[in-house]
C-alpha cells in the first residue's frame, strides 16, 4: 500500500465522519471493502498452505502463521471503521 494512501486512512480515522461528503464516504467504503476481502482471501490462503504443510508432514511454518494472524488482526479494525461509515451513510440517507 502506498504510504500515501496509509497516511490518509489513518488522517481519516482521526477525523469526524460528518465532516466528509456522501461521495467521499462512498468512496471510502468501497476502499476498506476491497481492503478487507484482500486481507481475508489473504489469510486464508496462508492457513490452507499452513493446514497442507502439517498434512503433508512439512511441518508448522511460522511466517506462514504470523501472516494469516496480522492479516485477520487488521481485518478487523477496518471492518469497525467500514461499519461506522456504513451507519453514517444510512443516518444521511434517512435524513
Amino acid at each position: 500500500m502506498p504510504l500515501n494512501v496509509s497516511l490518509n486512512l489513518l488522517i481519516m480515522a482521526k477525523e469526524k465522519l460528518e465532516n466528509f461528503t456522501i461521495e467521499k464516504l462512498r468512496k471510502r467504503k468501497k476502499i476498506f471493502s476491497i481492503l478487507i476481502v484482500i486481507l481475508i482471501v489473504v489469510a486464508v490462503f496462508d492457513v490452507s498452505v499452513l493446514i497442507y504443510n502439517l498434512i503433508i508432514k512439512n511441518g508448522f511454518n511460522i511466517s506462514l502463521f504470523v501472516n494469516a494472524t496480522a492479516c485477520f488482526s487488521v481485518s478487523i479494525p477496518l471492518y469497525l471503521v467500514k461499519k461506522e461509515i456504513d451507519e453514517e451513510l444510512t443516518k444521511r440517507e434517512n435524513n
